[in-house]
């Protein structure tokens, strides 16, 4: 079993998810990667991000923070504490994220 506080800072790791224009950051904290299953959760500060989209997708759930993501193909949506959502594989997103934002993030690998 692994378990992991999503508050705790320990394991934080510089995200390579800037904002658009520099000024804010985002991090990483890696939960689990057994080569098929990748979980972590992910922390955005204020600032608005781009992602050109997980080969194989992404589902998450917001911990904490307010956002709105817009999906190509699929709209724009709120997000705040308790959402759940889906990013099909290879769909670009935009997240503009307006208090600090966590997710916890499930993505699967590219290999066989």
């Amino acid at each position: 079993m692994i378990v992991s506080n999503a508050f705790d800072a320990h394991g934080v790791e510089p995200s390579n998810i800037s904002s658009e224009d520099g000024r804010s950051a985002s991090f990483t904290k890696p939960v689990l990667d057994d080569g098929v299953t990748r979980m972590g959760i992910w922390i955005a500060e204020p600032g608005t991000f781009v992602h050109a989209g997980n080969p194989t997708g992404e589902t998450f759930v917001v911990l904490e923070g307010e956002a709105t993501i817009d999906i190509d193909g699929a709209g724009s949506h709120e997000l705040f504490s308790g959402q759940i959502i889906n990013v099909p594989a290879a769909t670009a997103s935009r997240m503009t994220v307006r208090s600090t934002l966590r997710k916890f993030a499930v993505t699967r690998s590219t290999g066989n």
